[in-house]
């Protein structure tokens, strides 16, 4: 069995779900260049071909802000396994991206009515 010490694999837990956050935070960004591009260029005496070029690389970026999404989402998958076979397997973490606090502040709690 592994013996993995449950406040480490906690803050790791932790950074795991910022790390996330912020891959779709970076390919939020990267659509919101491309429309900003795109609006931006329409107005311009830009050649087509250079716009295109432009464009390309931005696409490329979020290609492979995506693949490392999901390079991420394959290192979740590993350390979960490492976890199950660990003097911790039973402990939940939650998984990464927003957790149900993070909705909560979101919005107004609900109330029942009679």
């Amino acid at each position: 069995m592994l013996n993995i010490e449950p406040n480490s694999a906690a803050q790791v837990a932790e950074t795991t779900r910022k790390a996330i956050r912020q891959y779709d935070e970076a390919l939020s960004s990267a659509a919101r260049l491309t429309l900003s591009f795109i609006a931006a260029s329409s107005d311009t005496n830009i050649p087509v071909g250079e716009t295109q070029k432009i464009l390309a690389a931005v696409h490329k970026s979020q290609s492979d802000l995506m693949a490392a999404r999901g390079t991420m989402v394959s290192a979740v998958s590993l350390m979960t396994s490492v976890q199950r076979r660990s003097n911790i397997a039973e402990t939940s973490f939650g998984c990464p991206g927003p957790t149900p606090l993070d909705y909560a502040n979101l919005s107004e709690p609900l109330r029942a009515v009679a």
